[in-house]
């Protein structure tokens, strides 16, 4: 019951949103996209991750894949098209790192699925870095990320009972619960990921340096678990990030 009662209540968000039901049911498909529109996208998010989707027009994205604005706007009719068909992509990648960890794994696949995990939320940085703009574009995403978010703290939270189950963690106690634990997670890696992005928008990272943000992040992460872990695990699971770094 209590993690019921923890969870985010979309439907109060949606109504104090004041977002009729119509769109809160429907989804509508994102447009189909051609080859040529799935090379768009990609490059789009990479435009976006260095400068930010709110800062970028149609007119600027088009002249940096080299072509007309018109050339664009017959892949993706408007911008809501584009962004849509960008979440898709979030939504897809998202749900795909975090739905089936291939289980059991050893604590240094816990740590390195950690990383993945970071390195996943790392390319779409820019959707985080302009998480307002983006989901008050279209009210279809802000109730997809939504839906998106309550799913992925369930799925944390499943990580935490595999954590406890196979590698001594302590499961948590009142008045704290392990969905206040996943909530927390999902808050920093989401929060961490903006304020890296915005760091680091415009510098040309080397993969050393990427992989030294991953790991920085997974840490956050595993620390938000130090007052159930053994000392034996944090002890570990130190050791194991330290070693990928060297």
């Amino acid at each position: 019951m209590r993690r019921q009662l923890l969870k985010i209540d979309v439907e109060r968000v949606l109504d104090q949103a004041a977002v009729p039901a119509q769109a809160r049911q429907e989804r509508r498909p994102a447009p189909a996209v051609t080859p040529r529109g799935e090379q768009i996208a990609a490059q789009a998010i990479d435009y976006f991750n260095e400068l930010g989707a709110s800062r970028v027009s149609i007119n600027q994205l088009a002249a940096s894949l080299n072509m007309s604005p018109g050339n664009l706007r017959y892949h993706f009719r408007t911008n809501n098209d584009l962004y849509l068909t960008l979440f898709d992509i979030l939504d897809r990648d998202i749900r795909a790192i975090l739905s089936h960890p291939k289980l059991p794994m050893t604590l240094g696949q816990i740590v390195q699925h950690q990383i993945d995990i970071q390195a996943v939320l790392w390319r779409h940085r820019y959707f985080f870095r302009d998480l307002d703009y983006l989901v008050n574009a279209d009210r279809q995403i802000f109730v997809a990320f939504l839906r998106l978010q309550n799913w992925a703290v369930e799925q944390i939270v499943g990580l935490q009972e595999f954590y406890q189950t196979n590698f001594n963690m302590r499961p948590v106690e009142p008045p704290n619960s392990s969905m206040e634990v996943a909530q927390n997670c999902w808050m920093m890696w989401t929060s961490w990921i903006r304020w890296e992005a915005l760091a680091n928008a415009k510098l040309a990272l080397t993969q050393s340096q990427t992989n030294e943000i991953f790991h920085r992040l997974t840490w956050h992460h595993f620390s938000l678990h130090g007052p159930y872990m053994t000392q034996k695990t944090a002890y570990a699971v130190a050791d194991k990030l330290r070693r990928k770094l060297l």
